[in-house]
């Protein structure tokens, strides 16, 4: 082998390892783009719950309040029970409601 086909063999090795080097580079690219954009979208999720949890939080404390500001003004009566049990029951059907037309 001479000088030329030797140097020649070098370079196509050069430019085949470049060729892979750059293909790979730009699959792992095309991959970590995919993961990003489900952890985002995983992200938004938590978010959105995260949000509901605490707004189902609220009124469940506001209720709790209304039932202990009933209990203290005219004492423990059952109906003061039911109308904590039907109010949590209208807004849970409600969510349930509007979760199924969305």
């Amino acid at each position: 082998m001479n000088m030329r086909t030797r140097n020649m063999s070098d370079f196509a090795q050069m430019h085949i390892f470049f060729f892979v080097t750059t293909v790979v580079v730009v699959i792992l690219a095309a991959l970590v783009a995919v993961a990003i954009f489900y952890v985002v979208r995983i992200l938004r999720t938590v978010d959105r719950l995260s949000s509901e949890v605490l707004e189902e939080g609220q009124l469940l404390r506001q209720d709790i309040a209304d039932l202990r500001m009933n209990v203290k003004a005219e004492g423990f009566k059952v109906k003061h029970l039911f109308g904590f049990v039907r109010k949590r029951a209208e807004r849970m059907a409600g969510m349930k409601k509007s979760r199924t037309e969305e």
